[in-house]
């Protein structure tokens, strides 16, 4: 049996290394994704961020425009949750309640009790201080998030190398000039204007649905189209 474990980007295979790539994704939102290509996107509501083509792990995120400042919106959007699922793992959820960073496992608080680790099936999270946590999954899946100034920011994930994805970290095989491919197919220059990313690639990664946040303490709906606004950029 192959053992592997994921450790800062690298997954140890017995007596070698294996480099993985790490997409981020900060501020209003810049994103890098898994291959490397960089780009903005200021969309407002839920998004798909991975999805393997196998649908055995997903990541979603919702991104919400900041309170206003002196009755001035920013006009910029950030992430305020996160929610992943490994095959018939739990539901591991992030999002910002009272300003405090929580997780949400199936919809129920996780309560570290003073320990700073918590293992559930296939998935560790783990508080690793400072407003920061990360979420490790069987096989080489990392998920790390911090909260900063009331939204989700220097988000890191990294995936095992064998795994073909789609969403808005693109696609995963090494390849920045195919990033940018819809969901409906139509595959964008990575030379495109930030307009057609918004509108041509951005967009189509609206979320179906695979599954649904469960709980939303900061706006006190669950159905995802009551955040989603296509007109917003």
């Amino acid at each position: 049996m192959t053992h592997e474990f994921l450790c800062e980007g690298l997954i140890l295979r017995f007596n070698y290394l294996l480099y993985v790539f790490k997409a981020r994704m900060f501020g209003d939102p810049h994103i890098v994704t898994l291959d490397g290509y960089e780009y903005t996107f200021n969309g407002k509501g839920e998004y798909t961020l991975v999805e393997t083509h196998d649908q055995s792990f997903v990541l979603q995120g919702r991104m919400t425009e900041p309170a206003a400042t002196n009755n001035t919106q920013s006009g910029g959007t950030s992430f305020t949750v996160l929610a992943m699922k490994l095959q018939e793992n739990p539901t591991i959820q992030l999002e910002i309640m009272n300003d405090t960073l929580v997780v949400l496992v199936n919809g129920d608080s996780l309560d570290f009790a003073g320990l700073n680790e918590q293992r559930i099936e296939n998935v560790t999270v783990i508080d690793k201080g400072n407003d920061t946590i990360a979420i490790r999954m069987i096989p080489g899946i990392s998920i790390e998030a911090s909260k900063r100034n009331g939204i989700l920011t220097n988000i890191v994930v990294t995936l095992p190398e064998h795994f073909t994805t789609k969403g808005l970290l693109g696609q995963y095989n090494g390849d920045v000039n195919d990033d940018l491919l819809s969901n409906n197919g139509t595959l964008l220059s990575t030379n495109s204007s930030a307009e057609n990313i918004y509108y041509e690639f951005g967009l189509s990664c609206e979320f179906a649905l695979f599954f649904r946040f469960e709980k939303s303490f900061d706006m006190n709906e669950t159905v995802w189209d009551a955040f989603l606004n296509k007109t917003f950029q």
